[in-house]
């Protein structure tokens, strides 16, 4: 849990033994999918699947740089390939991987004259470009 969800937690009135719980009833909710759509209708939402909230919860992670084995651990999977059903990158993510590497590339050689060189090991590889 992060610090969020730890101090929201401890601001919760302890009306019950658990921390989800029939208001009424001080009983524990034992279908969270009801709960889950109650809280859709007052809140105005539309509901999805409960299981939903994993590929949306993956997908965030994704797009803001967590890595693969991290996503993987926090879902609780054993291997990191279950993430490419739960996380759905959108299409910018590729733009700006396509950036990121045109970065790499751009800071890993500088242009001499019309010749492109790398500061350490100056090996050239064609007539006009040299790399590390």
């Amino acid at each position: 849990m992060n610090a969020m969800v730890v101090d929201t937690l401890k601001k919760i009135k302890h009306e019950s033994d658990c921390v989800f719980f029939n208001p009424k009833t001080k009983e524990r909710i034992k279908d969270v999918k009801t709960a889950l759509k109650a809280a859709c209708r007052r809140a105005e939402i539309e509901y999805s699947r409960f299981h939903d909230l994993r590929h949306t919860a993956a997908t965030h992670m994704l797009t803001r740089g967590v890595d693969f084995a991290t996503i993987a651990e926090i879902l609780g999977h054993a291997d990191i390939r279950m993430i490419m059903r739960y996380a759905h990158p959108p299409p910018e993510n590729r733009r700006k991987a396509v950036d990121i590497l045109a970065g790499v590339i751009s800071d890993k050689y500088r242009k001499v004259g019309t010749i492109w060189a790398q500061s350490e090991f100056k090996i050239c590889v064609t007539d006009s470009f040299q790399y590390n």
